[in-house]
């Protein structure tokens, strides 16, 4: 119910009652998360790895508190099984535990290390296909400019789902730098049409949602303001990540379209 006040006021009362309660803590954490109380929910993560050091899912909400914070190194230590191979860090306890190859990715890409993020999304994509994990294979690989590779990623994306719009714009970037103004403007138009009767919350603070669109708009679309305004918006978060790279790409798209 999304209730996580009162959520947090039962589960405390749990691990008051049986102090060695490991779900209480998963689900007193997650809670945490969605509060997004970062410090509190890495404290409780700490409290139940007390209980069983083995615990996999405590690291990986650390994990994730640690991406909430933008400490990026943090965690990467708390879901990276290659960095730590004789400890007891999300992905040595649980090869399988897939999420934190995603967390992984975010802080790898979050961080400016867009080789590592790219290979472990793919890992994530291959071993889990889904419409979210080729989304961010291929937002990686269009930013680096292996436009073939992004192509076949945000196909499988749209095979996935075919209404999410940041991979119609991303798809009619490609087409454009591809010399297929048709295909592009299909994309594009596409998008447009989508974005018109949808809301998408998911994107929020997704850097790579807001320049593709608003390279979108500028190459294809033709839309200065709305462009820049993307832009701008993909600068900001983008620098909040630490992403420098795609910081520069932005910064550049919004030189040359305020030098016209």
């Amino acid at each position: 119910m999304e209730d996580y006040r009162s959520a947090k006021k039962d589960l405390n009362r749990a691990i008051d009652i049986n102090p060695k309660y490991q779900q209480a803590y998963y689900y007193l954490t997650a809670a945490d998360l969605s509060l997004e109380n970062y410090h509190q929910a890495i404290e409780n993560c700490d409290r139940a790895i007390e209980i069983d050091h083995r615990y996999s899912y405590a690291y990986l909400i650390k994990g994730k508190a640690y991406l909430g914070l933008n400490n990026f190194q943090a965690a990467i230590d708390n879901c990276d099984r290659e960095a730590y191979p004789k400890g007891n860090r999300a992905l040595e306890l649980n090869h399988n535990l897939l999420e934190g190859c995603f967390i992984r990715g975010a802080a790898h890409c979050d961080s400016g290390d867009h080789q590592t993020a790219m290979f472990n999304f793919y890992r994530k994509s291959i071993l889990e296909p889904s419409v979210g994990n080729y989304y961010n294979l291929a937002a990686i690989q269009f930013t680096q400019g292996m436009y073939s590779d992004a192509l076949k990623s945000f196909n499988s994306c749209l095979k996935s789902d075919n209404r999410l719009k940041f991979a119609y714009y991303g798809r009619a970037n490609i087409h454009f730098e591809f010399n297929n103004p048709e295909l592009a403007l299909q994309d594009f138009n596409t998008a447009t049409d989508i974005e018109a009767i949808t809301e998408d919350k998911s994107h929020l603070n997704d850097e790579h949602g807001y320049y593709v669109r608003g390279l979108a708009k500028y190459l294809i679309g033709e839309n200065l303001t709305q462009a820049l305004k993307d832009l701008e918006q993909a600068k900001e978060i983008a620098a909040k990540h630490q992403d420098k790279d795609l910081e520069d790409k932005a910064i550049s798209v919004i030189n040359d379209i305020r030098n016209k």
